[in-house]
């Protein structure tokens, strides 16, 4: 039991470091990332694969479109809300490829 005073700030330090303490095993700083749904996790795993196959190409914009369907198929199949006309119509806006 710990006896704490906001008026005498006494055992204030003390709160202070055992909150903190309790803190650093939940900090976002943390490089893990938790995913609690079989379905989600798998998903993420194809989407990563599918993101490490676009940047390790090196082939041109238009190629490597394919590897960025998959991805956000996957990423899709968790979220539900983008379409991958959506995203390649925003990377086709923003990008002079193939025009």
């Amino acid at each position: 039991m710990m006896h704490i005073s906001a008026k005498t700030g006494s055992d204030i330090k003390t709160l202070i470091e055992l909150l903190i303490g309790n803190q650093k095993g939940l900090s976002a700083e943390s490089d893990e990332i938790i995913v609690t749904n079989l379905r989600h996790y798998e998903a993420l795993q194809k989407a990563g694969k599918a993101l490490e196959a676009t940047r390790a190409s090196g082939l041109p914009s238009d190629i490597v479109a394919e590897d960025l369907r998959q991805a956000n198929y996957h990423l899709g199949s968790i979220l539900g809300e983008v379409t991958d006309d959506e995203i390649l119509g925003r990377i086709f806006e923003r990008f002079c490829i193939g025009k």
